[in-house]
């Protein structure tokens, strides 16, 4: 489980293929939840 505070803006489509900075194309995670994704740390 996360610790409280803790969370990261993540790129439903990440920027390098094409995705925006726009509101419907980002969701907040919880780091574990981020950490997950196919597109973390690029």
């Amino acid at each position: 489980m996360a610790r409280q505070g803790a969370w990261e803006a993540h790129h439903k489509t990440a920027v390098s293929v094409g995705g925006h900075d726009g509101l419907s194309n980002c969701e907040v995670l919880c780091i574990p939840c981020h950490r997950q994704t196919d597109s973390y740390g690029r």
